[in-house]
């Protein structure tokens, strides 16, 4: 069974406005796991791009602002164009002890790019 938490429209248009939605005392590194040209072509504000094919070895090797797994106040977010990947990114950060900050918003940017 999954720990992720599953965010919907309204609550990703928060966080990637800087509103701390869904908690507000909490940071959201929002992770687009489509591939660098999609993402060139429109992601949500803040995101960052980690491709499905890399995220796994990103993992293994995180930057340092990256959050830890289970950190109480740095919560990763992931989000692809319709939900495949993210599931695919999900499993792999579950493998790596991500679970009380595992959010994930399926809606993709298929349902956030109709916004832009």
């Amino acid at each position: 069974m999954s720990s992720a938490k599953e965010l919907h429209l309204q609550q990703i248009k928060a966080i990637a406005n800087a509103k701390g939605a869904p908690e507000d005392d909490k940071k959201y590194t929002v992770v687009d796991v489509r591939t660098k040209q999609e993402y060139e072509g429109g992601h949500i504000p803040s995101a960052i791009n980690i491709p499905v094919s890399d995220f796994e070895s990103y993992l293994k090797n995180p930057s340092s602002d990256f959050p830890k797994p289970n950190d109480p106040v740095n919560n990763l977010v992931l989000y692809c164009k319709s939900g495949m990947r993210t599931r695919k990114a999900k499993d792999a950060a579950e493998s790596h002890g991500y679970k009380d900050n595992l959010y994930v918003y399926y809606g993709g940017w298929d349902e956030y790019g109709q916004l832009a």
